[in-house]
């Protein structure tokens, strides 16, 4: 909330704001965190499945758009 009492909402971003023009690409989640609302970070660990899948013995798959 702002110091007048007034509730602040969410920026609009422009293509101005970014670098490019365009925003950075989303992140994309396996089925088995986005069934599970986990945070997937194949990208960042694991080269053939994230860290969640390992753990629980899935096989990790992507969707396609």
């Amino acid at each position: 909330m702002s110091p007048n009492g007034q509730y602040i909402f969410h920026q609009t971003w422009t293509p101005k704001d970014f670098p490019n023009g365009k925003p950075p690409p989303r992140k994309r989640s396996c089925t088995y965190c986005q069934s599970r609302h986990y945070a997937c970070d194949k990208e960042e660990r694991h080269p053939d499945r994230c860290g969640n899948c390992q753990a629980a013995g899935e096989n990790c798959v992507y969707p396609t758009r």
